[in-house]
């Protein structure tokens, strides 16, 4: 099946007239595959990569292959061609890392000692804590019967924490059940 190119996408090829295009995220339908398929249209060089592990295994097969493909470590290049239409001789993987995490590699700008830590969100040194990293509703539908359940373990005596302490996905700016917390 034949896509025809979105307008405002063809306006911005043609004013910017890239020499490359480099896709972050190969299985994003929003946005970079529309971008990858009209830079492979015009027969512009794409360079891509899937944006997560589970990427090239769970998303459907990349709408468009690049020229060059990034991948973050040895086990994304495996399945890449595992689970993609993907020539290895006429595709060239190369392992980058992951580039969201290069602030670790420079960890003492990033790291404070605990008591600091602690001091800035009103925690007390001794106690104990549930850290809950979420994921969104989206992926966890029941993620919003959390704090009932973490309350009745603590009050229970099941889970032996001061308090829990609710990170929500840094995706979403409201949380499914911020007023239960």
């Amino acid at each position: 099946m034949q896509v025809e190119p979105d307008k405002k996408l063809a306006d911005l090829y043609d004013k910017y007239n890239p020499d490359m295009v480099f896709s972050t995220s190969l299985s994003n339908y929003d946005f970079d595959v529309p971008v990858a398929r009209e830079a492979k249209r015009r027969k512009i060089h794409l360079v891509g990569m899937g944006r997560s592990w589970d990427n090239f295994s769970s998303h459907g097969l990349l709408r468009a292959l690049p020229d060059v493909l990034l991948v973050q470590n040895e086990f994304l290049a495996s399945m890449a061609p595992m689970h993609q239409a993907i020539d290895l001789n006429k595709l060239p993987i190369k392992i980058v890392g992951i580039a969201h995490y290069d602030p670790i590699a420079n960890l003492q700008n990033i790291i404070e000692p605990r008591e600091k830590f602690l001091t800035r969100f009103g925690l007390v040194k001794n106690d104990k804590y549930v850290l809950y990293g979420a994921m969104g509703s989206f992926l966890f539908k029941h993620e919003d019967e959390l704090p009932e359940v973490f309350e009745e373990l603590m009050a229970s005596g099941k889970l032996n924490v001061n308090k829990f302490i609710y990170r929500a996905h840094p995706k979403f700016k409201k949380t499914d059940f911020s007023d239960k917390l």
